[in-house]
């Protein structure tokens, strides 16, 4: 069951490496927003099934690589 604090904690996830946040999708020709350090949580929005998702961090929103988040326990 869903709460709250498991919501929260299910959303929040942690970087396993350094990661770039990118502005679009097209992340390899998108402009870089910002360089986000191995270990730093950010807030996921949403996950796509080509392999990334869309999170908030450090007040900006932006795009990430799937891949780079740790395993959820």
């Amino acid at each position: 069951r869903f709460t709250p604090t498991n919501f929260k904690k299910y959303w929040a996830r942690k970087l396993k490496k350094k990661t770039n946040l990118y502005k679009s999708r097209k992340m390899r020709a998108g402009k870089v927003l910002k360089k986000i350090p191995k270990g730093k949580k950010v807030k996921v929005l949403w996950y796509s099934k080509l392999g990334y998702a869309k999170v908030h961090y450090d007040g900006k929103y932006g795009f990430v690589y799937r891949k780079n988040f740790d395993k959820v326990k």
